[in-house]
């Protein structure tokens, strides 16, 4: 078994090959040998790429009759590694699609969620969306009867609609979305669904469901489509949800709002209108940057307008406290604000961040310093930035004689909408994702305590909370 499996991978030697030995080793010992699931996919996934679709149906048959003389039920394993490897090779080939369907019912193998991803995701190659959001539909809608979507459902399904959404107008006729389609926002609020569900409302353990993977392609999806309260509701459940960014994250992040500023300032506006580029530098410092409004200024993209960005992540009291004397020169912070290096005005330096608040440093962001993976950073800067943006939107859009409320009471009425949109209700006792869990009292020095503990540190410095 273990020489059928370093020739089929380790060696990468031909199929035709690796088949032969397969039947030979199996065939010499007939029905006394099992004949493991695992196997019998990873055989029947090299044909299929090798367009052997007769030779891996073979393999099925072989498996199932192992499993008839064991009087055990054929497992979904091989039947979707078929599909997984038909879907690769050639999603437009529904014959042998429906081919394994219908031997998987006639055998009464029950499906599990790879059958069901290799459905899904050969519709959306075909851009049969509603077929895709069908199957879809009988996993959530039957959930005793189907297994539960995972992170690869949810990802296929997202890129889906966000495809539909982002279409651009062109001579080729437009795809209509399909009226089953779910919205971006419906199909997070499902997934932490699934994740409370598997994990009995313990929303900070690990599930099958939830990967840093699928966060992050949803906080770009929420980007691409400028749905900034769906992003910010994104990066607040990642702390409930036991995840925090890496550099990455902020690259992401980043990159969206320079591709969008260098965008809008290559275009030409009227003197008056207010376009989102030109509300977002009216946030920071003035003068920092060449006034987009001005024809004759010649404004670029580059490191100073990362520094821009990351300014705006700032907390208030730090940025209303550094110095402003020279706007041209943002050294000030170009050093993460938890940066050992990182030099604070004397009117700011008794201030004290959480040791939580982590900011990559400039040299990080401009890929001059080497970052591991595994360091992580706090989401507070990135919340920021996105809730500026999402203001620098709302301004551009609704003007304050149209509207009753404040722009403030506007953004809150936002965030809450997005909130009840994509959060789902938790199990009673368990704790809000929304919502900041306690600082750790027990982490806090002696110094800080007396914040918390006005009438005496004694029980911090005995360790008992």
């Amino acid at each position: 078994m273990e020489l059928i499996d370093f020739a089929s991978n380790d060696k990468k030697a031909p199929i035709d090959e690796v088949d032969a030995l397969a039947r030979a080793y199996f065939d010499a010992r007939g029905l006394t040998v099992n004949l493991p699931a695992d196997v019998v996919g990873d055989l029947v996934t090299a044909n299929v790429h090798e367009g052997r679709m007769d030779t891996a149906q073979e393999w099925l048959e072989k498996f199932e009759e192992r499993c008839s003389v064991d009087g055990k039920q054929p497992t979904a394993a091989p039947y979707a590694a078929f599909l997984n490897a038909a879907k690769d090779l050639d999603p437009y080939n529904t014959a042998a699609f429906e081919t394994i369907l219908d031997r998987m019912k006639i055998e009464g193998v029950v499906p599990d969620i790879h059958v069901f991803n290799a459905l899904i995701t050969a519709h959306c190659i075909r851009k049969h969306y509603a077929a895709a959001f069908a199957v879809y539909r009988i996993l959530i809608e039957k959930p005793s009867m189907y297994p539960t979507p995972n992170d690869i459902t949810y990802k296929t399904l997202v890129r889906a609609t966000k495809c539909v959404s982002l279409q651009r107008a062109s001579r080729s006729r437009r795809l209509k979305p399909p009226s089953n389609m779910v919205p971006v926002r419906q199909l997070y609020h499902d997934m932490l669904k699934c994740h409370i569900k598997q994990t009995s409302g313990r929303i900070s353990k690990s599930s099958d469901i939830i990967s840093p993977s699928i966060l992050q392609f949803s906080l770009r999806t929420f980007l691409d489509i400028r749905d900034y309260a769906g992003a910010i509701i994104v990066l607040n459940s990642m702390d409930m949800l036991g995840y925090r960014p890496n550099i990455e994250t902020y690259f992401l992040v980043l990159k969206h709002f320079l591709e969008r500023m260098k965008t809008e300032l290559g275009r030409k506006y009227p003197e008056n209108e207010q376009y989102w580029t030109k509300v977002i530098l009216k946030m920071g410092t003035e003068g920092a940057m060449n006034s987009p409004g001005s024809r004759k200024a010649q404004p670029s993209i580059g490191p100073q307008t990362v520094a821009f960005l990351m300014r705006l992540g700032e907390p208030r009291r730090l940025a209303r406290d550094i110095s402003e004397d020279d706007p041209q020169n943002m050294s000030d912070i170009s050093q993460s604000s938890t940066s050992n290096t990182y030099k604070y005005p004397s009117s700011t330096s008794r201030f004290r961040l959480p040791r939580s608040y982590r900011v990559p440093t400039m040299r990080m962001l401009l890929g001059k310093e080497l970052v591991l993976p595994s360091i992580r950073f706090s989401t507070v800067p990135l919340v920021r930035i996105i809730r500026k943006a999402l203001m620098a939107s709302l301004i551009t859009k609704v003007k304050p004689e149209d509207s009753d409320q404040s722009q403030e009471d506007v953004l809150v009425s936002i965030m809450t909408s997005a909130k009840r949109d994509m959060v789902p209700s938790l199990p009673e006792g368990t704790e809000g994702i929304y919502s900041r869990p306690e600082p750790d009292k027990r982490k806090w020095s002696s110094s800080r305590a007396v914040h918390v503990f006005p009438n005496g540190t004694d029980k911090l410095k005995r360790g008992s909370g």
